[in-house]
């Protein structure tokens, strides 16, 4: 391992595996060396030369520190790195406590003690099969299973007979079965995964999927292999639905069909497979809307699915337990565009509790401030622009977007261009927008500014000025509050415009 891949593995190391580590480091297993416990402690010590990928100013600081040439510090890392490594092996596979369970299985049938690891298995059957959740190693768990109990019959003569035949085929039924649904799942989320990063990427029409799972689904029906298995049936039947509405995208009845799916077994999941379909059910509404297809009615079933992963604590890991800003600023806009203000207040006064203290009252006022300009209360919403610490806040470019809006519906032009200006110049000196957010963001303004032209200049032909700019827009990819300005044109001549189509917010 280099030296530059050892700092990298061991810079998201936290208090505790530091501790570990060198427990492990001190243990007789590497014959309790101190200088390699010099060197490491002396590392992290020295944390923000590896976050700030100084490393040779790092080793340079620890010869000196150390007293150790250059080249002795080097020959101790290349021990430290080999250690880290087999220090991360032993741990990854404890934290798997199945997975640690089929390796002493293995070592057993390898040393025939076929008594321990009969118990071993039985115990093992329990664990996998009495559990109340499905989790996503449920099938490579069972399939393992399964051919470690045909092991255990073939390899101990003791337990010959023809009993044990109809059990080792019972079981070799079982094991193929679970890595049959297994590769079909995993099938299943590539082609999901692959088709979400196309229209991601804007390469929709193009993808190509090697492989014909809507056959392999029908041969596999056929032979109605799943009949006395309710638990293996369940999973296939979700993966099913979830593949159908992908591959027939065009008719909603396939999403609602997984939709519906999903909330009849979500008690039986684990919490990460909720996690996982929860995402990606919102994630299809997100791809719809990207579509421009059934745009209104995706976004409401958005923002059902979103109420339900955050009311029901779906988003808590074990890492952390408070809602991410993130996830509630966007059920904050995705309410707000369908116009749904009750929902929006709702939202705003049971949910905010969920987020992290630190960021409850940016993101509290944050969410206020959509709230009061629905209602057109602008007084508070200035009021609420106020209360939130600009200095380090993400969203503040969404918060002056409904500045420049309030400025524009309240015939404040000279505020409004004023904002413009200085709006534009910070927009190119932010560097946490990438070219994309920027562009998106530049079009709103240069738009806005000929709308409000337009507006203010009553020396120009409106309907023909309108007629034209509406059109421009509407060829435009799709931008910063793109559907909000199609809508203001669309109110000053109204009566002589045909009915377009709004292009999304």
């Amino acid at each position: 391992m280099k030296i530059k891949d050892f700092f990298s593995l061991i810079i998201d190391f936290s208090d505790e595996d530091s501790q570990e580590f060198v427990k492990f480091l001190n243990s007789p297993f590497h014959g309790n060396n101190k200088m390699l416990i010099d060197i490491f402690e002396e590392i992290m010590r020295n944390k923000n030369l590896i976050i700030s990928s100084q490393y040779e100013r790092l080793i340079k600081n620890i010869s000196v520190k150390l007293r150790r040439t250059h080249s002795t510090l080097m020959n101790r890392l290349s021990y430290l790195s080999k250690s880290a490594k087999d220090f991360l092996k032993i741990k990854s596979i404890l934290t798997d406590g199945i997975l640690t369970e089929f390796s002493l299985n293995e070592y057993l049938l390898k040393h025939k003690s076929y008594s321990i690891l009969k118990t071993n298995l039985k115990n093992m059957e329990t664990i996998i099969y009495d559990s109340e959740k499905i989790t996503d190693k449920f099938l490579w768990n069972s399939f393992n299973y399964n051919v470690q109990v045909c092991d255990f019959f073939t390899f101990n003569n003791s337990f010959i007979s023809n009993n044990n035949s109809k059990q080792i085929l019972s079981n070799l039924h079982n094991a193929s079965l679970d890595i049959f649904l297994y590769y079909l799942v995993q099938q299943i989320n590539l082609y999901v995964y692959n088709f979400i990063l196309d229209v991601e990427s804007g390469n929709y029409g193009k993808f190509y999927f090697p492989i014909d799972i809507t056959k392999t689904l029908n041969n596999f029906e056929k032979g109605g292999l799943l009949n006395n298995s309710y638990r293996k049936k369940n999973i296939y039947e979700l993966y099913k639905s979830m593949y159908f509405a992908f591959y027939y995208r065009e008719d909603s009845k396939n999403f609602l069909k997984y939709k519906q799916c999903f909330e009849r077994l979500l008690i039986t999941l684990s919490d990460e497979l909720k996690r996982f379909h929860y995402n990606l059910l919102i994630n299809f509404c997100v791809m719809k809307e990207r579509l421009n297809e059934e745009k209104e009615f995706y976004r409401k079933q958005q923002a059902e699915l979103l109420l339900e992963y955050i009311e029901n604590g779906h988003y808590e890991t074990v890492d952390t337990k408070h809602l991410h800003a993130a996830v509630y600023r966007n059920f904050i806009l995705i309410a707000f565009s369908i116009e749904n203000l009750k929902l929006l207040r709702y939202f705003i006064d049971n949910c905010s509790s969920k987020l992290n203290p630190k960021e409850y009252k940016n993101m509290l006022n944050f969410g206020l401030i959509y709230y009061y300009y629905g209602i057109k209360n602008y007084e508070k919403v200035f009021e609420c622009i106020q209360n939130i610490e600009f200095n380090n806040f993400i969203y503040r470019f969404d918060i002056k977007n409904i500045e420049l809006r309030i400025y524009y519906e309240t015939h404040d032009y000279d505020k409004l261009f004023d904002s413009m200006h200085n709006y534009r110049k910070s927009i190119m000196d932010e560097k946490i927008l990438n070219k994309q957010n920027k562009e998106s963001l530049l079009k709103f303004i240069k738009y806005l500014g000929s709308l409000t032209k337009i507006t203010i200049n009553p020396n120009i032909n409106l309907q023909k000025e309108s007629e034209y700019l509406y059109h421009q827009i509407s060829e435009e990819q799709s931008f910063a509050l793109q559907k909000w300005i199609l809508e203001r044109l669309n109110s000053l001549v109204k009566p002589h415009l045909k009915k377009k189509k709004i292009y999304k917010k």
